[in-house]
């Protein structure tokens, strides 16, 4: 997690190629704190496309968030999402004990233009953050200030697309862990996240230690 408070702060990326992987770190330039750490793996894909079934997930859906609420939420727990990350357009939930939520996202219209730039889009990618988000607080049944904290593992099968759909599932309610699948407007899975943690900050700090990982 960066915390930059009031003031632009500068990082340094370090890539290391090893064996068969790059190693990655990103650390801060005024006092090298570091930020985040992790590996980027190349695997060829086996197989067909996995697919969700995105209407029968959306006959167990129960509860419809209205998305201005969920930025409510957001802004009140201290998240301030500027408009071009609110790309939340739909948000629902099974009941709490089963803890799923299917999200819809999309891109802002500012962003249309660069976006061939990238693979895993970044407002994208935090749009599937702010679905595990809200979905603990769901399942919570209150608000909590919250940030990420780890990913076990990101596996890009495809590149994203301009509107996709985000399978949350909440694996560990007291240890805060889930897994994701974000999928094109049809199911087809593009990216797996794995193992991915959320942390409650307290006094502006997570309220245990952790460290921000990722393997892709």
């Amino acid at each position: 997690v960066i915390a930059v408070r009031q003031a632009a702060r500068d990082v340094s990326i370090t890539l290391q190629p090893r064996d068969s992987w790059v190693e990655f770190a990103i650390d801060a330039d005024d006092d090298g704190t570091p930020f985040s750490r992790g590996r980027l793996v190349h695997q060829p894909v086996a197989g067909l496309p996995r697919r969700i079934d995105l209407a029968a997930l959306q006959a167990a859906l129960i509860h419809d968030w209205a998305v201005d609420a969920v930025y409510q939420r957001f802004a009140r727990s201290g998240v301030i999402q500027k408009q071009t990350f609110q790309v939340l357009r739909r948000l629902q939930f099974t009941d709490a004990a089963q803890g799923t939520a299917l999200a819809r996202l999309s891109l802002d219209a500012s962003l249309h233009a660069d976006f061939d730039r990238y693979q895993l889009h970044p407002t994208l990618m935090d749009g599937a953050v702010q679905t595990a988000m809200m979905l603990l607080q769901f399942c919570l049944g209150r608000e909590i200030p919250i940030l990420p904290i780890h990913f076990g593992a990101v596996r890009l099968l495809a590149p994203l697309q301009q509107e996709v759909q985000v399978h949350c599932q909440l694996r560990h309610l007291e240890g805060k862990r889930f897994d994701l699948d974000i999928t094109d407007p049809q199911g087809k899975v593009l990216v797996e996240i794995r193992d991915f943690i959320l942390k409650e900050m307290k006094d502006g700090k997570p309220s245990t230690e952790g460290r921000l990982e990722a393997a892709a």
